[in-house]
């Protein structure tokens, strides 16, 4: 394939796709310094790969697939964990409308369920994907989400407790 073929394909996945790796990409770490180097990183390996796909649903799962990988390998490298942790001072990425208040709530949940949660109701994908993506069993997955669905409504609960 040509360079200049690459680069469209690059830029045409980049406009589709990169609000949707970035946010899955903040889902799982938190910060967006951190979500953004993911992002960079998944394209560096889409061009570098040149994959072809069968269809649009094929090339963004393995863009969420490239994502989740990326996350985990940076939350398991051995830096992430003897360094400090940064405030991150930026507002987690919302949705307008009166989602938002939900969204910050799902980024509260522990990254392995915030993922879960991102994947099966902002990517609209189902526990048979989720399990392919995250190579991770289907029961695995149905669990995680029934564990984020009570730890969400938890968070509900406290919210409205505060906020009456």
């Amino acid at each position: 394939m040509s360079d200049s073929i690459k680069e469209r394909a690059l830029v045409e996945a980049m406009e589709r796709h990169k609000h949707r790796i970035y946010r899955l990409a903040y889902a799982c770490l938190r910060r967006h310094a951190d979500a953004e180097d993911i992002l960079q990183e998944v394209f560096i390996k889409y061009y570098r790969c040149a994959p072809e796909f069968e269809n649009a649903e094929h090339e963004k799962a393995w863009l969420l697939r490239v994502t989740t990988n990326a996350c985990i390998s940076l939350l398991r490298s051995p830096w992430r964990r003897l360094m400090s942790p940064i405030p991150d001072f930026m507002p987690a990425p919302a949705e307008t409308g009166d989602s938002g208040w939900l969204i910050s709530l799902v980024h509260r949940l522990p990254a392995r369920h915030a993922a879960v949660i991102h994947l099966h109701y902002y990517e609209d994908l189902s526990v048979k994907e989720i399990s392919s993506i995250l190579r991770i069993p289907e029961g695995t997955v149905k669990s995680r989400l029934a564990r984020a669905r009570s730890l969400l409504e938890d968070l509900i609960k406290k919210e409205e407790s505060i906020h009456g």
